[in-house]
């Protein structure tokens, strides 16, 4: 009964993500697992946003197959969201993420979350395609090889 009730409040929360194609991502910043401050610019041209921890997953299991810069060469930030974390797991967490080697920008906002979360997908990897601030494309996938085919 409390997990229909939770289901009913994220959804009456986070109805729709604000973002859609075709209109523009505000700027943002955020800090890494190294606490060093990154930004989207008008040069970044893809995000990589995480809900669950099943997702962030899938994403590390395809950035340890590619070069550790692979992020930046592409102009591309992955995004996880800790939102939801409890405070006492949130170092756990981060201490997982440190011997990475790329760069994780951790969105610790649940107000800043609303605005990309789409809850009827938060079980999906969501890749954000931009043109100097400009949502072109927004694609989901939930396996690695979609994932390939959607960075590659």
């Amino acid at each position: 009964m409390l997990k229909i009730f939770i289901i009913f409040i994220l959804n009456f929360t986070f109805i729709n993500a604000a973002i859609k194609i075709d209109t523009n991502i505000q700027p943002f910043k955020l800090l890494d697992q190294f606490d060093k401050e990154h930004k989207l610019t008008k040069d970044t041209r893809e995000v990589i946003f995480v809900f669950q921890k099943s997702t962030g997953h899938l994403v590390k299991d395809y950035l340890d197959t590619v070069e550790s810069d692979f992020l930046a060469k592409r102009d591309a930030l992955f995004v996880m969201d800790l939102s939801a974390v409890p405070s006492l797991l949130k170092f756990i967490v981060l201490h997982n993420l440190i011997d990475y080697k790329y760069p994780i920008l951790l969105l610790d906002d649940e107000d800043m979350t609303k605005v990309y979360l789409d809850i009827e997908k938060c079980d999906k990897v969501m890749i954000v395609k931009l043109n100097n601030f400009k949502i072109t494309n927004i694609e989901y996938v939930t396996t690695k090889q979609e994932l390939e085919k959607v960075l590659n």
